[in-house]
């Protein structure tokens, strides 16, 4: 704003005015202090007297650590039941952050573990474990079933005797209230106990008597003897092998009597007269060994069909033909026995040959040549090993020959397997690449 300079006059007080040129701002009017930030300086903020014109003075360094423009909490650390949550906020003027630590939050219980079935004590359920760590919780709880016992081991309440069947008890190992029997059987006599002994006599056993243990029903045991008559004085009349005679004893212990016959068969010895063999029976003698009896007799052995009486052998001989084995048979001289056989080959034949037949001189068997192809220069018989130098052309013949194709329908192709020989009128018949004159 520009200066204005006025005067007055001193007699009739009339004034005058004068406009200067403007003067400077002068900002000595304080305002306030803006204090340093992590974006911008600190200063001191001025106005001019006069005006609303304003500077800045004092300017102080940047502070780091006055951050005035912090953006919103943002979660960074999810909470769980075991780590607490943790936001962060972000100067939006250096991207300086802080954090703020929360607290912790519930188990949660969304994992399923296994379920357990009710017991005789117990209701069932179902356990679930946090999803973050291993504490866990039951749940869908149900009623207790009276009928899932763990049952220990059968226990014999009840001994069991010959007269009393055994009872065995079981316990349920969660509680001693609930328990089960059952009834098994009885058990054989224990004769055990010893109630008398009896003395053997010379025709009776004698033994220990016991009873049982639980009643009185009784067993004989530890037998002895009998231990025989104890005879010193006989008499009678003594004869030989087969004639009446006997011996009378009195026992010396309880006077019993007995008599028995002297001899009732001879006491034979047998000696052999001869062999038998193959043909001829042989002859046993038996005599009697006792002093004083002349009883003898001669008896008649079996046949021995593999003691032969001599060693020679004949032979006999069926003889082998050009086609069929023959045999060598030889048997034992003295009973016509076979003793071994020998098979002899077949001779095979003797052929004679011509240029289309082959005939054995032997057993007058006679053929035609069957050649089998491509064997040295021409073509070999395989009946006779005769050698043609002919050479076969096959060609069709002039017959009216009906095809041997079974699947041929129209029957009036010739057989494919008919061939010629070259310069002979006679023709040969392929079968598996053999030909037959014919």
């Amino acid at each position: 704003m520009k200066e204005v300079q006025t005067k007055t006059c001193s007699g009739c007080s009339a004034t005058k005015t004068q406009t200067l040129s403007k003067a400077d701002h002068i900002y000595d009017d304080f305002i306030r202090t803006i204090a340093p930030t992590c974006k911008a300086q600190g200063y001191d903020y001025y106005e001019c007297r006069w005006c609303t014109d304003y500077t800045y003075k004092n300017y102080t360094a940047k502070d780091s650590t006055n951050h005035d423009s912090w953006g919103s909490w943002v979660t960074t650390t999810t909470p769980t039941c075991k780590k607490a949550e943790v936001q962060t906020a972000t100067c939006s003027g250096c991207s300086a952050t802080k954090t703020q630590t929360l607290s912790t939050v519930d188990h949660i219980y969304n994992d399923y573990i296994s379920t357990t079935a009710p017991t005789c004590t117990e209701q069932g359920y179902d356990k679930y474990e946090c999803q973050w760590c291993y504490d866990y919780v039951y749940k869908n709880y149900t009623a207790i079933d009276s009928t899932n016992h763990n049952w220990g081991n059968w226990v014999t309440t009840t001994t069991p005797t010959c007269k009393r069947a055994e009872v065995q008890t079981r316990t349920c190992t969660r509680s001693s209230s609930h328990t089960e029997t059952q009834t098994l059987s009885t058990v054989d006599h224990v004769y055990n106990d010893y109630i008398s002994t009896t003395e053997p006599t010379c025709t009776a056993q004698g033994y220990d008597k016991y009873e049982c243990n639980w009643c009185y029903d009784y067993v004989y045991k530890n037998y002895t003897g009998p231990t025989g008559h104890s005879s010193s004085a006989t008499y009678g009349n003594a004869k030989y092998c087969t004639t009446s005679g006997f011996i009378k004893y009195v026992c010396d212990n309880c006077g019993a009597t007995t008599s028995t016959s002297q001899y009732s068969s001879h006491s034979l010895s047998t000696l052999v007269i001869s062999d038998s063999t193959c043909i001829t029976a042989g002859r046993t003698q038996s005599a009697c060994t006792r002093s004083g009896c002349e009883y003898s007799t001669t008896s008649t052995q079996a046949i021995d069909p593999s003691n032969h009486a001599s060693t020679g052998t004949y032979t006999s001989t069926q003889a082998a033909t050009c086609t069929a084995a023959g045999m060598k048979y030889v048997y034992h001289s003295c009973c016509d026995q076979l003793k071994s056989s020998t098979k002899i080959l077949p001779l095979g034949h003797n052929y004679s040959q011509t240029a289309t037949r082959h005939t054995c001189k032997r057993c007058s068997t006679s053929g035609v040549h069957i050649f089998q192809v491509g064997v040295g220069n021409g073509s070999l018989c395989v009946e006779c090993g005769y050698q043609s130098n002919v050479s076969l052309n096959f060609a069709p013949t002039t017959n009216n020959s009906v095809c041997d194709d079974v699947d041929c329908e129209t029957n009036k192709h010739y057989p494919k397997e008919t061939v010629f020989i070259k310069k002979e009128t006679a023709f040969i018949k392929e079968e598996d690449n053999f030909f037959s004159i014919k």
